[in-house]
C-alpha cells in the first residue's frame, strides 16, 4: 500500500510531467512550423533564382531562412531552460520525499 507521501510524490511528478509534455508539444509544434516555412521559402526562392538568372530571388530567400533561424534557435533556448527546470522541480522532490 502507498503511503500518503508515496501518493503525493506520484501527485506531484504527474503534474511536473504533464506540464513538462505540453511545453514540449508546443515548442516542438512551433519548431516544425518555422522549419516548413523555411523550406517553402528555399524552394520558392531559389529555382526561381536560378531560372530566372536573377540573383535577387536567391538572396531574399537567403535573408528570410536566416531571419527564421533567430526564432527557432530563440525556441531551442527555451526548451533548454524547460529542460534544467523541470531538472531542478525533480531534484526538489526527490529532497523533500527521498532523502
Amino acid at each position: 500500500m502507498l503511503t500518503n507521501e508515496d501518493r503525493e510524490l506520484q501527485i506531484e511528478l504527474t503534474k511536473l510531467q504533464i506540464e513538462h509534455a505540453n511545453t514540449t508539444s508546443t515548442n516542438t509544434i512551433a519548431l516544425s512550423v518555422i522549419f516548413s516555412v523555411m523550406a517553402s521559402i528555399f524552394v520558392v526562392y531559389v529555382p526561381l533564382g536560378v531560372t530566372t538568372h536573377n540573383s535577387l530571388y536567391t538572396y531574399v530567400g537567403a535573408m528570410l531562412v536566416v531571419g527564421l533561424l533567430i526564432p527557432a534557435l530563440y525556441i531551442l533556448g527555451v526548451m533548454r531552460r524547460s529542460e534544467e527546470r523541470l531538472e531542478e522541480q525533480i531534484r526538489g522532490l526527490k529532497k523533500k520525499y527521498l532523502w
